[in-house]
């Protein structure tokens, strides 16, 4: 559905980058794709998105915080 115009390995990378911690709106400035395309992408392979301006998965968040 969404992603034709980047193949498989973008996407997957793009989702590690927000796993690994880093925002979905960074990793799209990134790519210049449009806004949201990394976070739909993120969710329909069941990577839970932190809100707030630091973003990322939220696993990355908890650990930022020192809850995991």
């Amino acid at each position: 559905m969404s992603g034709t115009r980047f193949g498989q390995g973008i996407r997957w990378d793009a989702m590690a980058r927000v796993v690994a911690g880093e925002s979905a709106s960074a990793v799209v400035g990134e790519l210049r794709c449009q806004r949201g395309r990394v976070s739909q992408w993120c969710r329909d392979a069941g990577v839970v998105l932190a809100k707030g301006r630091l973003g990322g998965s939220f696993e990355a968040d908890q650990a930022r915080h020192g809850q995991v």
